[in-house]
């Protein structure tokens, strides 16, 4: 008879700074009638400003939909950003 050990390994979500992670993306939502805009993704940078500054223009990108929607739907005032940024699990401590 064989005798087994199990071990649990706690895990922590952190942001994947890996080089082939995903890209950050935004997309707004009206809150009125649940429609949505389209994603829009920031480009890839390798420094931390170049990223902040692509998200920013992903961003404005997103909002552009808002114009569109609110010539279709001029009653409709409330609207919501949805983000997504990539994120791995690391390993962590054995319990």
């Amino acid at each position: 008879m064989t005798r087994e050990t199990y071990g649990f390994r706690r895990f922590a979500a952190v942001p994947d700074t890996e080089p082939d992670a995903e890209a950050p993306a935004y997309r707004i939502e009206c809150v009125v009638c649940g429609h949505n805009g389209p994603l829009a993704e920031a480009d890839k940078e390798q420094s931390a400003e170049a990223q902040d500054k692509a998200s920013r223009k992903a961003q404005q990108e997103a909002t552009l939909w808002v114009a569109q929607h609110r010539k279709d739907e001029p009653e409709h005032f409330t609207y919501r950003m949805w983000s997504s940024a990539p994120v791995r699990l690391e390993p962590g401590a054995w319990q």
